[in-house]
Parts: C-alpha cells; structure tokens; sequence
C-alpha cells in the first residue's frame, strides 16, 4: 500500500511539474513570442501605438500579407483559425479604444461571414472575452504550439525577427511559410477540395453595419488571393458580390477584392494550400496590394 500511495504521489508530482512548465512557457515565452497568440493578444488589449495600421483577420491575415511591405507602422493581429465574429469583436475594441489608430484592414475570406470558437489566448489580457472551458483552466495548452512558440521566441533573440526554425519568417506578427509545392503535392491539394459556399452569418454582418455606421478612421477589408481551383469549386459567389457591394456602401470604408485579380501571377508555387499563399506568393499579393492601400491613405501624395 505505501508502494502504491508513494506511486500516486509521484504521478501527482510530475503531473504538477508539467502544468507549471506549461503555464512558464505560455505566459512568457508566448508572449515573448511576435507572432503568438498571446502577444498580439497582450499588445491589441494593452498598448495604444501611435498611427499604427491594424491587420485583423483569420489565418489569411496571418500568412498572406507581408505587412513590411505595406508600412512600418503595419502590425497583424491575425489568428489562426478564427472567424469573423471574433474579428468583428477586435475591431470594435480598436475603434472605441485606441484612439492613435491610422487604419485597419481586416482579412475578408471568399467564403464570407461566418461564426467559430475565439482562437485568442485572452488568459493574460485584461479584457477577458466568452472563450472557451478549457482556456481557461490553468496549464491547458496544446504542446505542439508552445514548441512552435518557442521556436519564435528563440528566433527572435537570435535573429531580431528573420527566418523561422521551422521554415518560416516572421514579419511584424504574420507568419510567412516558404513552402513551395511541387506539381504532385498540388494535384493531390486540388484532389481534396470540396463544393465550399459562401456563407453570411447575419448577427455577425450586422455587427459590422453597426460599427462602421460612425467609425473615425479608414476601414478596408482585402479579400486575399484564392487559387483558381478552389474558385472554381466556390457556391453561391453572388453572396461574396453582394456581401462586397454592401460593405462599401458603409461611410470611411473599402473593399479590395483579389480573389482572382492575381491569378496570372500567382501559380501553384505561390500557395502553400489551396487556401493560403506562401512567402513568394505573399509579396507578390503585397505588392500589388500596398498601392491601393497607399490611395486610400493618401500616402505618397
């Protein structure tokens, strides 16, 4: 029985140990980290940069502008994996709390509005957010992403922000991969695209009318590249148009859309997925994209 008893206390023991390593690494080399959740989280709640351009959005926003490119003062706020109601809750925070704010871009998927769990890590953040259970539980975290974390964090220190450890680079919060696809790897990419649609989540886009009825600053939603393929497939683009066309109505706001204006630029090699563009397609999308921004700011005139 003491055996057993000693047993149970050693498994508690190091259980314990890895929870409190776990939550070391999340709330400081996470946040130490430029393109982590909870840095972009911690820097979009907590510190109001003077004329500072916001990058909002899911994780098109993250990999498919090179924010450099577009402006010093460009910072994505990007998340993997998070929908527009969780963009829409971010740039209501922006235009009612951070008055130094030049202008937002907000990433506009092809697919539309739609609604998802928040992908935030609000934990550390003074604003806390509807997230769900199992954020808030202390030392739940998914390891894979602290390891992708620290391998930023490292970068960081050791290069000021170039290459990734893994194959990417980190540019003013985006994560841009270099991943470039040979023939076969995207016949098979193109083999598992399905019939997607576009889809409106009406709560969400009413959100978004209200907000941008009175707002101060420039607004622009960017519909990024999309491959050919994965246009062809898409249901239901009249909703994309229609859903263009009512956004630009709105008062200080713009829409850009590149979802097939690259196309002749921007082949296979360009896309690390069906969905999202690697570093090579990135600058080329930036490029073209950062003159019409430049426009609507008035820059360079």
């Amino acid at each position: 029985m003491k055996r057993f008893l000693i047993y149970v206390a050693g498994l508690l023991l190091v259980g314990i140990v890895a929870l409190a390593v776990n939550e070391i690494m999340v709330r400081y080399l996470m946040a130490a980290s430029g393109a982590s959740e909870a840095y972009k989280m911690q820097r979009l709640y907590g510190t109001d940069f003077e004329d500072e351009i916001a990058l909002i959005g899911s994780s098109r926003a993250v990999a498919c502008y090179v924010p450099s490119m577009i402006g010093n003062r460009v910072f994505d706020y990007g998340l993997n994996g998070s929908r527009q109601n969780e963009t829409v809750e971010h740039l209501e925070y922006i235009l009612n709390h951070k008055q130094n704010t030049k202008a937002i871009i907000i990433n506009l998927d092809p697919w539309g509005i739609t609604e998802g769990p928040k992908c935030g890590d609000y934990r550390f953040v003074a604003r806390r957010t509807d997230i769900n259970w199992a954020d808030r539980c202390w030392g739940v975290r998914c390891f894979g992403l602290l390891k992708g974390a620290l391998a930023d964090w490292i970068n960081s220190v050791r290069t000021g922000g170039g290459q990734n450890l893994g194959g990417k680079r980190i540019d003013h919060g985006a994560t841009l991969p270099r991943i470039e696809r040979s023939q076969k790897e995207w016949a098979a990419i193109c083999d598992k695209i399905v019939s997607p649609e576009v889809v409106i989540a009406p709560e969400v886009l009413d959100k978004y009318i209200a907000l941008l009825s009175g707002q101060h600053i420039p607004v622009i939603f960017v519909v990024a590249p999309i491959c050919q393929e994965w246009w062809n497939k898409l249901q239901h683009k009249e909703r994309l148009t229609a859903l263009i066309d009512q956004l630009s109505q709105l008062p200080a706001t713009f829409v850009l859309d590149f979802s097939v204006l690259l196309l002749d630029s921007l082949d296979y090699t360009c896309f690390q997925d069906a969905t999202h563009l690697n570093e090579k397609g990135a600058i080329i999308f930036t490029q073209a994209l950062k003159p019409r921004i430049d426009s609507i700011l008035g820059i360079g005139r």
